[in-house]
């Protein structure tokens, strides 16, 4: 845990930083501090975890779109190809979307850790013998799993790009 005066106070009063690391640890990824291939199964089946598919999280994305994502996906092509800016509709649409597609990709199998959280530096803290690195990782996703994917002419990934002109 950070020792930054600045967070500090946010410190329970009375808690030391040592105490307070092990209740937070102890409360979340049932009390892993570290993932590994052998752990996982133990954190995937405890009570913090939640499981779903592919098509719920499909179902979850495109549940309040009422046929304006159509609309968004022509002016994306326009700013990321020519920077052209959009609407301040669609810019807000834009951000709601921002946040459904994944931000971490993890391969137990192969080591590799990406993230697109973009000024945090989670790569620094990768397990040794790990790949780890600040980038975009659609391209990792096995196309049966692109949840943000509705057609051809309508792939969502790009709003991890669009930018607000």
């Amino acid at each position: 845990m950070c020792r930054d005066d600045k967070l500090m106070r946010y410190l329970p009063v009375g808690q030391s930083v040592e105490t307070y690391r092990a209740e937070v640890i102890r409360r979340y990824r049932n009390g892993l501090s570290t993932l590994t291939a052998d752990l996982f199964p133990r954190y995937r089946d405890g009570d913090s975890a939640k499981i779903v598919t592919t098509e719920i999280l499909r179902d979850e994305f495109f549940m309040e779109d009422s046929g304006q994502y159509s609309e968004l996906s022509a002016p994306m092509e326009q700013s990321l190809s020519f920077d052209v800016c959009a609407s301040e509709g669609l810019i807000q649409l834009r951000m709601r979307l921002f946040s459904k597609p994944p931000k971490f990709y993890i391969n137990y199998d192969r080591k590799i850790f990406m993230h697109m959280v973009r000024g945090r530096s989670y790569e620094s803290v990768v397990v040794d013998g790990w790949w780890g690195a600040e980038c975009d990782f659609e391209h990792m996703v096995p196309t049966s799993h692109r949840y943000w994917v509705r057609s051809m002419d309508e792939d969502f990934w790009a709003v991890t790009n669009f930018s607000n002109c």
